[in-house]
């Protein structure tokens, strides 16, 4: 990583070279990973970079909008499972459980029916019952999922 801050990079293929510019920002968490929660996390000279939590690379949206501004729809929609574990760490998994209905408590897990968050949406619109499990991750500490 601290190479990253001092040099651009480069590929060498058989007919191509690749070479980038060093980047003019590079943000990172304690752990050394990738990590802004209010702009790009790498950016280089020319605008273009990408926007991370945690090292997972996030879409713009998920990282600019203020926590207290994201739906927990916006968690539920996502499709890639990195993401929403991220989404679910910004929003708290409190606000976000707090949407559903309890169903049954354990110390691990919680399963939860988010029905109440389908209401409108779309082609969810009319979904009686949607359960969902939240479980904390027995690899990731305070890692908490929603699926």
């Amino acid at each position: 990583m601290k190479l990253s801050t001092e040099v651009g990079w480069f590929w060498v293929f058989d007919k191509a070279c690749v070479i980038t510019p060093k980047p003019v920002s590079l943000h990172r968490n304690q752990r050394g990973q990738l990590y802004c929660e209010c702009d790009m996390a790498m950016k280089y000279p020319d605008g273009w970079g990408f926007y991370a939590l945690n090292g997972i690379v996030m879409k713009p949206v998920h990282v600019l909008t203020p926590a207290n501004q994201l739906k927990p729809e916006t968690v539920l929609n996502e499709h890639n499972i990195d993401q929403r574990r991220e989404l679910l760490r910004k929003i708290a998994k409190e606000r976000m459980a707090g949407h559903g209905k309890v169903i049954e408590k354990n110390d691990r897990y919680k399963p939860i029916d988010m029905a109440g968050l389908f209401k409108d949406i779309g082609l969810f619109r009319g979904i009686g019952y949607a359960p969902y499990l939240l479980m904390k991750n027995p690899s990731l500490e305070n890692t908490y999922h929603l699926e």
